[in-house]
């Protein structure tokens, strides 16, 4: 839209560090639906709210659980976890839990994605955010705000420990091949190397790039 060529836009995913996260199996029968974040209206929780509603039709006994550092408690039918530094959000994605993101906005990328990946915990997410996710490979995408589509996800994946466990493992696996730092680091050194060398070649002087890495 600003007038540069598709062709020389990258766009680099942030990375995560997954390497010291324990994996763990799903333990329970019914997995609890958690949510982890702020609760800011971009992240279109009345969406969330609904989904769980609609699938407690069919299991009444599906637990939501809303991990957060705020104090807001508006949202009816959850149970809500303080999480106030990282530690404690470890503490509630290591346990049998279907992530939900029913976020849609593209702005910006769902840090809380990244997480769920590389605890390998069975996600669903709404298409407008749902970047490194791949419908029925690393977790579930439906369409954005539609209440049954992500109520039904929901329950798909809390009742199923198998789907569970077999989305959990490719998605601890994005996120050590696709999010691993050395590799994201790989790709935005190429596109600076990329840029300086274009500069070069026209006649703008820079900076030569270190060889060590800082």
């Amino acid at each position: 839209e600003c007038g540069c060529d598709r062709d020389r836009v990258r766009v680099i995913p942030p990375s995560i560090d997954a390497v010291p996260i324990a994996e763990r199996l799903p333990s329970q029968e019914i997995a609890s639906v958690l949510y982890a974040g702020n609760l800011d209206g971009y992240q279109n929780l009345p969406l969330l709210e609904m989904a769980v509603e609609h699938a407690r039709k069919t299991e009444p006994n599906l637990q939501w659980l809303v991990a957060t550092s705020e104090t807001t408690r508006s949202l009816r039918g959850a149970t809500y976890v303080h999480t106030p530094d990282y530690a404690s959000l470890c503490d509630a994605l290591s346990g049998d839990v279907v992530v939900a993101c029913p976020r849609t906005s593209w702005s910006g990328y769902p840090i809380k994605l990244l997480n769920a990946l590389a605890f390998g915990k069975g996600i669903v997410a709404c298409e407008g955010a749902a970047y490194p996710i791949r419908d029925g490979v690393n977790g579930r995408v439906v369409p954005d705000d539609d209440v049954e589509a992500f109520g039904a996800a929901l329950l798909e994946v809390a009742l199923d420990s198998e789907l569970r466990r077999r989305l959990g493992e490719a998605a601890r696996k994005t996120a050590l091949s696709e999010h691993h730092a050395d590799r994201i680091g790989a790709r935005i050194e190429s596109v600076l190397i990329n840029a300086c060398e274009s500069l070069g070649s026209s006649g703008v002087t820079t900076p030569p790039l270190s060889s060590g890495r800082e």
